[in-house]
C-alpha cells in the first residue's frame, strides 16, 4: 500500500533538490572560471616567456655593441691618432686618409694632433729601436701601422658578427609574431572573459584602445650595425703600402728637424 506524501516532505525534497542542483551548477561555474584562468595564464607565460629571450637578447645585443664601440675607440682610434702625430702635417695625413680610403674626419683633431701632453700619454708605452732618429721614427711609424691593419681586420670580423646577431634578431621577432598575433590573443582572452584581459596586459584597456595597446606591445628590433657601428675599412697589409707611405714619411720627418720620438716613448 502506498503512503501518500506529506505536502511538507515534498517542499523539504523539492529544496534539497534545488540546493543540490545549485551546487552543482556553481561547482560548474568554478570549473569554467579555473579553466579558463588557466588558459589565460598558459596563454600569458607562453607569450611573455618568448618575448623575454628576444628582449635578453637584444639587451645582449646592445651590450656587444658598447663593448665593440670602446674596443674600436680605444685600438682603431688611438692609433690612428698616434699616426696624425707623428705625419703632423694636415696635407700629410689627408694623404695618408686618401691612401688608405679613410674619411677625412676619422679620428682627425687638430688639437689632439698637436698637444704635446696627449702626445706624451699616448706614445709612453710605444717601444721605438732603431741607431738614428730616422729609423726610430720610420720602425715606431711601422709598428703602429702593423698593429692598425691587424686591429681593422678583427673589428671587421666583430662587425660581421653583431650584423648577424642582429639579423637573428629580427628573425626571432618576426617567427613571434607569425606564432603570437597579439591582437587574435586579446580576442580570444576576451571571449573567455572580457574582465581579464588584464592578466596578458598588465592593466584594462577600453575597447577603443586597442590600437593603442598593440603598438604599445610591439616588439621592435634595436638599431642595426650599420646606425650603431662605423664602418672602418681593412686596411692593406704594411708590404702592400710601404713603398706608398715611404715619401710621406720622408716629409713628415723633414718638417720636424727637432723630432726624436725616443723623448716621448719607453725606448
Amino acid at each position: 500500500m502506498l503512503h501518500p506524501i506529506h505536502y511538507n516532505d515534498y517542499h523539504r525534497a523539492s529544496l534539497r533538490f534545488c540546493r543540490t542542483l545549485i551546487k552543482d551548477i556553481t561547482a560548474m561555474e568554478d570549473i569554467d572560471k579555473v579553466l579558463a584562468y588557466q588558459i589565460k595564464k598558459d596563454i600569458a607565460d607562453r607569450y611573455f616567456g618568448l618575448r623575454k629571450v628576444i628582449e635578453q637578447d637584444s639587451a645582449a645585443y646592445l651590450d656587444t655593441i658598447v663593448d665593440a664601440t670602446a674596443e674600436f675607440e680605444a685600438g682603431i682610434g688611438l692609433d690612428l691618432i698616434r699616426l696624425y702625430i707623428l705625419l703632423c702635417e694636415p696635407d700629410l695625413i689627408r694623404q695618408f686618409q686618401q691612401l688608405l680610403d679613410l674619411d677625412g674626419g676619422f679620428f682627425y683633431d687638430d688639437y689632439l694632433c698637436s698637444s704635446p701632453t696627449i702626445r706624451a700619454r699616448l706614445f709612453a708605452s710605444e717601444a721605438c729601436p732603431g741607431i738614428t732618429r730616422r729609423m726610430r721614427f720610420q720602425r715606431l711609424f711601422f709598428s703602429i701601422y702593423e698593429r692598425l691593419q691587424a686591429r681593422s681586420e678583427s673589428y671587421r670580423r666583430t662587425r660581421q658578427e653583431i650584423e648577424e646577431q642582429w639579423e637573428t634578431i629580427v628573425e626571432q621577432i618576426n617567427l613571434f609574431y607569425r606564432k603570437n598575433d597579439l591582437q587574435n590573443i586579446l580576442s580570444f582572452i576576451k571571449t573567455l572573459d572580457q574582465h581579464d584581459e588584464h592578466l596578458l596586459t598588465g592593466s584594462r584597456p577600453d575597447p577603443g584602445d586597442r590600437a593603442a595597446l598593440e603598438d604599445k606591445m610591439h616588439l621592435q628590433p634595436p638599431d642595426n650595425v650599420e646606425t650603431l657601428l662605423p664602418r672602418m675599412p681593412v686596411l692593406p697589409s704594411l708590404d702592400l703600402v710601404k713603398e706608398r707611405l715611404l715619401p710621406l714619411l720622408k716629409m713628415a720627418f723633414r718638417a720636424q728637424p727637432e723630432l726624436d720620438v725616443k723623448a716621448f716613448c719607453r725606448g
